[in-house]
């Protein structure tokens, strides 16, 4: 549940950097991104442990090439609002699956 929370802070927190709501898309989208690159990093760890189950990793894996796609920096998506949207459903998913780790 702490790292819902930390991601849920992290991408709020990106909003209220700037006064252009470009910029603010486009900050709060790399901050999502870049939380749902450290959960991944320590669900990639749990499944070293043996902690996640094979549905977890099913999903986990499933999740990857959405996140990857939206969240390339070489090929930005160009709809932030749809991107964002889409990266914090992912972002959500993954938290979930950290915060209840089955074994």
């Amino acid at each position: 549940m702490k790292y819902l929370a930390v991601a849920l802070l992290l991408t709020l927190t990106a909003c209220f950097g700037s006064t252009d709501p470009r910029v603010r898309r486009i900050q709060a989208l790399t901050v999502a991104c870049d939380s749902v690159a450290a959960t991944v990093n320590t669900l990639t760890v749990f499944k070293r442990e043996d902690r996640l189950s094979e549905g977890q990793i099913a999903l986990v894996n499933d999740l990857r090439p959405t996140a990857s796609a939206l969240c390339d920096p070489v090929n930005p998506p160009v709809d932030t609002v749809s991107a964002l949207s889409r990266v914090n459903a992912v972002l959500m998913q993954l938290a979930a699956v950290a915060a209840n780790p089955s074994r």
